[in-house]
């Protein structure tokens, strides 16, 4: 016997939509490659880029030769590779992250005050014995949201994605097997080392008190751009003496030993593709740092916006961050002194992603050709990439 009609189809309920991106990942990179590609751009049409370009050209010369009107350096401190901003921040860029990144995982991944624990039990107890008068479960059952609400899981979550992270930065800028991958790169595309000349801003080639070993005649010490031994650029600022390795100075370089005297011959990198390290590190870092306190944006907005602000804002960042993705223990709930602490360590963190992002600006304005910038993102991305995500 066939069941009357009731006039309607039972429909199959839709498959939940999919996203390969997460929401807060595009807003995050909206964020950062947002201004590195519109700046980039920017830079194409005022060519604020092409001086320091042209420093590390094979055809660049160090010693103050006159250079086209258009390669003069641009009227901005943020140009010049010695500020301070550089000096201090960027050249150092992954220990600051380091110390983020240590700082939040003691503070907003770290054990909780013994009252916030104890008002959590509290609150804890009280949602399963709602829960078990309603849908008869028993009261000591460990629902999912207690397993995730350990501090051991996302603290090693955590401590993977920087471990991860840390190998990439090695493997890029510091030893990979031998040369960094950004060197390999270089020379793979053409570069090559040549000593820096005597009379550069740098201090090229010197004796031991800096000076010029023979005063008023730096022309004496020229070289032509011949390629050296990548010895002597690997040696940074510090060069290398004719005592130390007297197998690095070849026959084609005599007159420049005897030139030194007992001073240091130093290297500088000139030609290839030169993958732009500031991007690869600022976009790294602000995406580790991102990453990590993702589980806490909403709770903070919460807790310290305006009256006005908390409710309305809060909501509307759902969709970005949704509830699974946020942490089931809010570090600004505990008691003053800890909440004032972990307010502290997430505002100093966003302040930080501020400065890299100022960073990269000014990275996108003056320094490197598009190319190299387009490389330095793609490397950063693909480290990204394979750090876990969420927690």
């Amino acid at each position: 016997m066939v069941a009357p009609s009731t006039g309607t189809t039972d429909r199959p309920a839709s498959p939940p939509k999919l996203s390969l991106i997460p929401p807060y990942h595009i807003v995050y990179l909206g964020l950062l490659l947002g201004p590195l590609t519109a700046f980039t751009i920017l830079s194409l049409f005022l060519q604020t880029h092409t001086y320091n370009v042209y420093l590390s050209s094979p055809h660049a010369s160090s010693t103050g030769d006159v250079v086209a009107e258009h390669l003069k350096p641009v009227a901005s401190i943020f140009a010049q590779r010695t500020n301070l901003l550089n000096r201090v921040f960027i050249k150092n860029a992954w220990a600051w992250t380091s110390v983020a990144w240590v700082a939040q995982a003691l503070t907003l991944r770290g054990p909780e005050s013994p009252e916030a624990k104890k008002a959590a039990q509290i609150a804890k107890g009280k949602a399963k014995a709602d829960a078990a008068k309603v849908n008869g479960a028993a009261e000591d059952e460990v629902g999912p949201e207690d397993q995730e609400a350990t501090v051991a899981s996302p603290l090693a979550k955590s401590l993977l994605r920087y471990a991860i992270a840390t190998t990439a930065w090695i493997c890029f800028s510091l030893w990979l097997f031998g040369p960094p991958l950004m060197e390999r790169i270089f020379t793979s595309s053409g570069g090559v080392c040549v000593p820096r000349q005597a009379g550069d801003a740098l201090d090229g080639m010197s004796n031991p008190s800096g000076e010029a070993s023979v005063a008023g005649d730096v022309s004496a010490f020229r070289m032509p751009n011949s390629p050296i031994d990548e010895a002597f650029c690997r040696a940074g600022r510090r060069g290398i003496s004719l005592s130390e390795r007297p197998d690095l100075f070849k026959t084609a370089h005599l007159l420049v030993t005897e030139g030194i005297g007992s001073g240091r011959l130093r290297g500088v990198w000139r030609g290839g593709h030169d993958v732009s390290g500031h991007t690869f590190i600022l976009l790294l870092s602000s995406l580790l740092l991102l990453e990590e306190i993702t589980p806490y944006m909403a709770h903070f907005f919460y807790e310290f916006l305006p009256k006005g602000l908390q409710y309305p804002l809060p909501k509307s960042l759902t969709p970005i961050f949704p509830r699974p993705l946020r942490s089931n223990r809010n570090p600004f709930r505990q008691g003053e002194p800890a909440r004032v602490q972990n307010a502290v360590v997430m505002s100093s963190i966003l302040a930080l992603v501020g400065l890299w992002i100022f960073c990269i600006i000014n990275t996108a304005l003056f320094f490197h050709t598009p190319a190299e910038k387009f490389s330095g993102a793609l490397v950063a991305l693909g480290a990204w990439a394979l750090l876990p995500k969420g927690g």
